[in-house]
């Protein structure tokens, strides 16, 4: 049943992500902090008779750090989620105990990725399906809750976005459908990535810029 429960959260994610991906993105967040320029790069009696060089370099370093945050970001997703898997992998040798604090700890980093609108609702309900282990009628009706429980709030997202729409998101999705089209062409990927850690990076990139 394990294997069953997997499968069912990786169809889950294939099935809401298109759906639920971007509509995960707060649009009040605060700026990421690359926005604001370090301490080096702000104004300063030096940098005032190069004005047009300065502007230049903290321009260079703030897509820098953009680029740097968006790559931490999507890595932080992954080890989550590495973790996850190595947990299924692990869990029949684990004590029950060992079970349970695992279990509550990995729940805990999903529950902070999704406040922090790191995670997608696709991702953490695939990720949430496949801790569910129990081979039994109850198993069944906690993954059916857990799916409503998304379903509910998707439709209240896509109401409060409907309402008032965000032009930034309507770009970035946009945007995001171009980059799913580029990465699914591609043949290799750098940095010896696979397919689906290059497209996190990729739009983990986009929309640190733009939300920036």
């Amino acid at each position: 049943m394990k294997r069953i429960w997997i499968g069912s959260g990786l169809a889950a994610l294939t099935a809401v992500s298109i759906g639920w991906y971007g509509l995960d993105a707060n649009t009040n967040d605060a700026p990421p902090a690359s926005h604001t320029p370090p301490t080096s790069l702000r104004s300063s009696p030096e940098s005032a008779l190069s004005t047009q060089g300065s502007d230049s370099t903290s321009s260079t370093q703030t897509q820098n750090q953009r680029a740097f945050l968006a790559y931490e970001e999507y890595r932080r997703l992954f080890r989550v989620s590495d973790a996850v898997r190595e947990y299924l992998d692990t869990r029949d040798a684990l004590t029950p105990s060992e079970q349970d604090y695992r279990e509550v700890e990995l729940r805990r980093q999903l529950n902070q990725l999704e406040a922090e609108n790191k995670l997608s609702a696709g991702e953490a309900l695939a990720l949430r399906l496949a801790l569910i282990e129990r081979d039994d009628a109850q198993a069944k009706a906690d993954g059916l809750a857990l799916i409503e429980r998304y379903d509910r709030e998707r439709k209240a997202r896509l109401a409060a976005f409907r309402a008032n729409p965000d032009p930034e998101f309507q770009n970035y999705k946009t945007r995001e459908a171009e980059i799913v089209r580029e990465v699914m062409a591609m043949e290799h990927y750098p940095d010896g990535l696979t397919r689906n850690e290059y497209l996190a990076r990729r739009l983990a990139e986009a929309r640190q810029a733009a939300y920036r």
